[in-house]
């Protein structure tokens, strides 16, 4: 797949047959990831992921989108929009949500070289690190630090 600019402001990818794959223009195409994966952004509140062959990962637009670090990126979107609070979760490389049933209010990246803490999040105000695969630690809840 080629990238391809249009009136320096918006791209689309290209086949090797010189065919465009999507019908429409985005406004950001990020290089693809170690796992063939990148995201797409249609305009600044819409993010989603393409797969190395042009396919969506996903059929979800997002408010905000990680890159993917690990196995896991992280996603967020409106929880209402007539307050634009916003609930987060994390997307698998498979394009997978992790806990579909249950959005956090919050969850960010720990910046830390520990891959069992990759991630803190929040449950109902009480804070919970995260591994590299999402997988949340139950066991050993912490106050928040900053």
């Amino acid at each position: 797949l080629v990238e391809v600019q249009m009136n320096e402001e918006m791209y689309n990818l290209m086949d090797i047959n010189g065919n465009l794959l999507y019908n429409e223009w985005f406004y950001f195409i990020d290089e693809l990831g170690e796992n063939g994966i990148a995201r797409i952004t249609k305009d600044a509140d819409h993010i989603s992921y393409i797969r190395s062959d042009g396919s969506f990962l996903i059929d979800e637009w997002f408010e905000n989108a990680s890159m993917f670090r690990g196995n896991v990126a992280v996603v967020k979107r409106l929880k209402n929009e007539d307050d634009f609070e916003i609930e987060a979760n994390f997307l698998d490389s498979n394009g997978m949500i992790l806990y579909p049933d249950h959005w956090f209010s919050a969850i960010r990246l720990y910046d830390r070289n520990d891959f069992n803490k990759q991630y803190q999040l929040r449950i109902n105000n009480k804070w919970f690190y995260a591994d590299k695969d999402g997988k949340i630690d139950y066991e050993h809840p912490f106050e928040k630090s900053w």
